[in-house]
């Protein structure tokens, strides 16, 4: 991991001009940015820095693939395409300032009156929620990461997405909640197509990116990886086994340096997932972006592109814990006296942040090609900002992360010796309208449980604390990836037998309930 260190100067040294000022941080920003790669926080990043209309910075570092080590055309430049994630969620909310200002769209009026198609599980909610409470994560629903995968795979249709919500359950209180939702910024997208009359895509690029003279992009997955220069996703070279052997002695003052794999990454629905984060920009064309937001709105040349970009990053909904508040697809905090907007993205395999500051006319973008949380950014944060060292963390300590893995590793690792006499009888199919099937059979070799769920297949362990609960319950570990859910069957008096999914991975803790076919 990477050890960022942060000089404070002598205040009694002449002071310097601003121009010698830039030029010294983002000397010392470039060689944070090399050590990030050089010490394996990420196999490849972009970062990019301006003040006003002047790039400071506009580089890219290491590799984009690790698959293609000692290829040619390989570096990871500023014309190389890196998926924005998350970060797209700005561009969404811009695209719905600018319907707003048509008069096709208003902030606070009950969306149904202009999608009347749109349905959620809960009537009251679906005749009051406004394109406000959707951008703003106050809706009270459930992050449902589990339900995009759909019936027996990815969801396929924007029908499918829209006969989901009616199943989904809320979680937290409507307009007194903060729970980030992705698959709200899928509905934001539809609304879009609706209300405009054109795709997401076509109207985003005939109203946004062709005013700013954004040219290097793609929308989906597939055109990404067809574009030719693009940074591939990598994530952990670990099993969960593996992670145990290497980390299991590991203690809060090591220094710990993770091994990074090519990986696949997630292939989500272009159609449904499209305003969320399929969208991939060379970081000279995301600034023109970034720029146009600290810009209110407006392209350097005085193009007024998007609207009431106060209002967007105004912190409409103030519940959360990591910001001063939440806007329309943007984040808004204060580091030392300086108001900062800014948006963060990440998928498995690719990260990212951008920001702006925008009494000081500062604009960042920085994307990497890893699932690290690198601390680059609070790096480039301390130099340009002339921020206090104790902002910067010293060290990038993964601790807490070992030991969640490792604490749940010993968990499934207890479970494993448990077996119960009533597997057999779970065996059947479940299905839940919006999470789809899941199929429990029995491993021939183990005779232990195991799950189909499209694409997914785990292997059931029983919790040892948890298995033959008191109310007649059996809850069973599914491993995914480096971390697991929890499955809890339960055999009521009338033997019949549910299964619920109690997802604790995301804000908004939430258990939906398969019912079993027979």
């Amino acid at each position: 991991m990477v050890t960022i260190k942060v000089s404070i100067k002598d205040k009694s040294i002449k002071k310097e001009s601003e121009e010698e000022f830039y030029l010294k941080a983002i000397e010392r920003i470039e060689k944070y940015a090399s050590k990030a790669v050089e010490h394996a926080s990420t196999p490849g990043m972009v970062v990019a820095i301006s003040k006003g209309d002047q790039m400071l910075l506009n580089k890219g570092f290491g590799i984009k693939s690790l698959n293609n080590i000692g290829k040619p055309n390989n570096e990871y430049t500023n014309n190389t395409l890196t998926p924005l994630c998350s970060m797209t969620k700005s561009i969404s909310a811009g695209a719905i300032s600018i319907l707003v200002n048509q008069g096709k769209l208003a902030w606070n009026t009950p969306i149904q009156k202009y999608v009347p198609e749109i349905e959620f599980s809960d009537p009251w909610i679906t005749k009051h929620v406004t394109i406000l409470d959707i951008l703003t994560h106050r809706t009270g629903l459930s992050p449902h990461m589990n339900a995009i995968h759909g019936k027996n795979g990815l969801l396929t249709s924007r029908k499918d997405f829209l006969q989901n919500l009616k199943s989904l359950p809320f979680v937290g209180e409507f307009r007194s909640s903060y729970i980030y939702n992705n698959m709200m910024y899928s509905l934001v997208s539809f609304i879009i197509k609706v209300v405009s009359g054109v795709s997401y895509s076509k109207f985003v690029q005939d109203n946004i990116f062709t005013p700013l003279n954004i040219t290097n992009f793609t929308w989906t997955t597939s055109d990404l990886k067809k574009s030719g220069d693009y940074s591939s996703p990598h994530d952990y070279g670990y099993s969960l086994q593996e992670f145990y052997k290497e980390f299991k002695d590991t203690t809060i003052d090591d220094t710990v340096e993770f091994k990074f794999k090519e990986i696949a990454g997630w292939e989500f629905n272009d159609d449904v997932m499209i305003g969320v984060g399929t969208l991939a920009l060379s970081s000279t064309d995301m600034m023109k972006w970034v720029q146009c937001l600290m810009n209110d709105g407006k392209s350097w040349d005085g193009i007024q592109v998007i609207f009431q970009v106060d209002f967007l990053s105004k912190p409409h909904n103030t519940c959360t814990s990591n910001t001063l508040g939440y806007g329309c697809g943007l984040q808004y905090s204060v580091i030392e006296g300086h108001e900062m907007v800014s948006h963060t993205g990440g998928l498995p395999g690719y990260g990212g942040v951008f920001s702006y500051i925008k009494a000081k006319k500062i604009a960042i973008f920085i994307g990497y090609n890893s699932s690290d949380a690198v601390r680059i950014k609070s790096a480039v944060d301390a130099e340009i900002l002339n921020l206090n060292e104790k902002v910067v963390p010293e060290v990038d300590n993964p601790f807490p992360f070992i030991e969640f893995v490792i604490q749940n590793y010993q968990n499934v690792n207890d479970g494993i010796k448990v077996i119960h006499p009533r597997f057999e009888e779970l065996v059947g199919t479940y299905t839940h309208p919006a999470y789809g099937e899941v199929i429990i059979g029995k491993e021939a070799r183990s005779g232990h449980l195991s799950m189909v769920r499209q694409p997914e297949y785990s292997v059931l362990y029983p919790c040892s604390k948890l298995a033959d609960d008191d109310d007649g319950s059996l809850s069973f570990f599914a491993i995914d990836g480096l971390f697991y859910h929890t499955w809890v069957f339960k055999i009521n008096e009338d033997e019949s037998i549910s299964l619920t999914l109690k997802d604790e991975s995301a804000i908004g803790k939430v258990e939906v309930v398969f019912v079993r076919n027979d």
